[in-house]
């Protein structure tokens, strides 16, 4: 890492630290229902501590995004005394939060609007938007799914349900659930600085940031010969779907967010 550092002294213009990446630690929380206490307490227990580890990762990560200042479409200047404000706990504390408040609020409608377009590249064999979005093991997912493809398919894919800001922000309380599945959540996330060279980065900040988002869709996908004739027609019915999506941002590099990994509960 040392020489690493030192070398990009020497040379100021390359870029050192565009190294392979592996995923962060995000992690998939726990079922940790009440009624676990009584059937399987072991379990429940240890959920409890699972979900607790996260959380107390996930809150020194935002500490250290919004000490960099590194969240997204957020222009909010952290200073050391904001920790001593109870509202500033509220946010680093609430990951998982769907308020239009939440200073991950601005990830969340990225997020849904790249696992959109990526659907939607998959569908259209669209390969340029798919390098966009994608990086490291999901791209070569999703470029396989693309190029093994039957030459002669026609492919129809779209999100049912409402992924509009009406569903993905809402605001919760005790008392009152969210009224309609917000489409994609936060779960967890991790930040680590990894530009460590002695001059800070000429654009943006240290940070590789890795969020955890959890995506719940209505989905329909209809697939066609050339001649227009469904392959199959039972795959045309909706489905609902769940997916664990790990999305990645390199502080220093101008591009959006990209999904680099998928995780499976």
């Amino acid at each position: 890492m040392m020489n690493m550092a030192n070398t990009s002294n020497l040379f100021p213009t390359m870029d050192m630290w565009g190294t392979k990446l592996v995923t962060l630690d995000v992690e998939i929380p726990r079922d940790a229902s009440l009624r676990m206490l009584f059937t399987n307490p072991g379990a429940f227990w240890h959920a409890k501590q699972h979900n607790f580890s996260n959380w107390l990762k996930n809150t020194f990560s935002m500490y250290t995004i919004a000490k960099a200042r590194a969240f997204t479409g957020i222009n909010h200047d952290f200073r050391f005394s904001h920790l001593f404000l109870p509202r500033t706990w509220r946010q680093l504390g609430s990951v998982t939060s769907h308020s239009s408040a939440s200073w991950l609020a601005p990830i969340r409608r990225i997020a849904m609007d790249n696992y959109l377009a990526i659907g939607r590249a998959i569908a259209d064999k669209d390969e340029a938007t798919l390098k966009a979005l994608t990086t490291a093991d999901h791209a070569t997912k999703v470029n396989k799914i693309v190029r093994t493809r039957k030459p002669g398919e026609v492919w129809q894919w779209k999100v049912l349900s409402d992924v509009s800001d009406t569903a993905l922000f809402q605001e919760k309380s005790l008392f009152r659930p969210l009224a309609i599945s917000p489409g994609a959540t936060i779960v967890s996330i991790r930040s680590g600085e990894v530009y460590v060279a002695k001059e800070p980065p000429k654009r943006g900040n240290r940070l590789v940031i890795h969020a955890l988002v959890k995506f719940e869709t209505a989905q329909e996908l209809k697939v066609f010969t050339k001649q227009g004739q469904p392959v199959d027609a039972k795959s045309t019915e909706p489905h609902n779907v769940v997916e664990y999506l790990v999305l990645e941002k390199v502080g220093w590099y101008d591009n959006t967010w990209q999904v680099r990994d998928q995780i499976y509960k």
